[in-house]
C-alpha cells in the first residue's frame, strides 16, 4: 500500500509542473526579433519545453481599418507582411500548439523566414500543414489573424514600443525583459515558485545589454 500510494503521489506531482507564462511580441524581418529567438527563445523552449513553459507568440504587424478593409504595413516591407501572415496563420490554425511553435522556431532559424521553400521544409519538419497554411495566407483568414494581433497588441498596458517585446505571465516588468533578452533562461526560471523544471539547473545569470527597435 505504502508504494503505490508513493508511485500515485509522484504521479501527481510531476502533472502538477508549475508553468511560466512568456508572451512574446516581434517582427519576422525585425534583426534584434531575430536574434532573440534565434538565441534565446527558442533554445529555452527546446529546453524547458511545453510543460514547464506556455508560450504566445505574435508576429506584429500594423493594420488600419478602412471601409471595413485592413490595410496591413509592416516597418520592414512587404516581405516582413508576409512572414509575419504566414507565421500568424500557422500559430492561429493550431491554437499555437508546440508544433507551431516549433515551426515559427525553425522558420525563424533564418535570416529569411519569408522564403517559401524553407518555410515547406519546415512545415513538413514540424508536422504543420503547409496547404492549410497557404490556404489561410490566400484568404481572409489570413488578414483576420493578423488583425487578431494587433488588437492584442493595441491592448497593452504599458503600450508596445518596441520589439522584441517580452512578458511574463502577462506582465511587463522592463528589468526583466532587459534581462531575458541576453539570458532568458535564468530570467524564465526566476520566476517559478515552487520546484524548477530540470533544465533550469543550467540557469546562471550573466549581465544585460540593451538591443531594441523603437517605433
Amino acid at each position: 500500500m505504502y508504494l503505490v500510494l508513493c508511485i500515485i503521489f509522484s504521479v501527481f506531482a510531476y502533472s502538477a509542473q508549475e508553468t511560466v507564462k512568456v508572451s512574446v511580441f516581434y517582427e519576422s524581418l525585425c534583426p534584434a526579433s531575430q536574434e532573440f529567438i534565434q538565441t534565446q527563445f527558442y533554445p529555452v523552449y527546446q529546453k524547458l519545453g511545453p510543460e514547464a513553459l506556455t508560450v504566445k507568440l505574435f508576429p506584429y504587424s500594423q493594420v488600419k481599418v478602412k471601409k471595413s478593409e485592413l490595410n496591413i504595413k509592416c516597418q520592414h516591407g512587404e516581405e516582413e507582411c508576409f512572414a509575419n501572415k504566414i507565421q500568424a496563420c500557422a500559430l492561429g490554425l493550431n491554437d499555437s500548439n508546440e508544433n507551431s511553435i516549433n515551426f515559427v522556431g525553425c522558420i525563424m532559424s533564418t535570416d529569411e523566414p519569408q522564403k517559401k521553400s524553407f518555410n515547406k521544409k519546415c512545415a513538413r519538419k514540424n508536422k504543420v500543414s503547409w496547404t492549410d497554411i497557404k490556404a489561410c495566407i490566400n484568404s481572409d483568414q489570413g488578414d483576420t489573424f493578423i488583425y487578431e494581433i494587433y488588437n492584442t497588441t493595441k491592448a497593452l498596458t504599458p503600450k508596445l514600443n518596441w520589439v522584441p517585446h517580452i512578458r511574463f505571465n502577462d506582465v511587463f516588468n522592463r528589468t526583466a525583459e532587459q534581462a531575458a533578452r541576453e539570458n532568458l533562461l535564468h530570467t524564465v526560471c526566476e520566476k517559478y515558485e515552487t520546484k524548477k523544471p530540470d533544465g533550469c539547473d543550467e540557469a546562471h545569470p550573466i549581465s544585460t545589454e540593451e538591443e531594441e527597435d523603437d517605433f
